[in-house]
């Protein structure tokens, strides 16, 4: 995602989640903030943009990382079948709300500007 991102960053927040499995071990981003801070300096100037980016890199690796409700309320790893699949309806209907927004938006831009080169998504 971040393709500045630095990797260790990204191993140290996988570090971190290892220990969430399942949504009642939920840990917030914030809390992950901490825990990098009190890990090494390094991590003294992560942000929470950049802790996000994190996460979605280790989604994009295939890390099973779901949330709670919201980014904010707290990311756990899937610990079984089930788990997953309730994120899943969850993140999936996100995506959806956006596609969706998206195609409208799409439609005034060529009401008002005229022909387009936007292509539809492959999806």
């Amino acid at each position: 995602m971040d393709h500045q991102l630095p990797s260790h960053l990204v191993e140290a927040t996988g570090n971190i989640l290892a220990g969430h499995v399942g949504p009642e071990r939920a840990i917030r981003r914030s809390e992950i903030r901490a825990k990098l801070y009190q890990e090494s300096p390094l991590f003294h100037v992560v942000n929470d943009r950049q802790v996000r980016s994190a996460i979605e890199t280790l989604r994009e690796d295939g890390w099973l990382i779901c949330s709670l409700g919201s980014d904010s309320d707290g990311y756990y790893l899937a610990g079984n079948m089930k788990e997953y699949e309730e994120f899943r309806q969850f993140y999936t209907a996100y995506a959806r709300t956006i596609f969706t927004r998206i195609r409208t938006m799409d439609r005034v831009a060529e009401k008002r500007w005229g022909g387009s080169a936007l292509q539809e998504p492959l999806l």
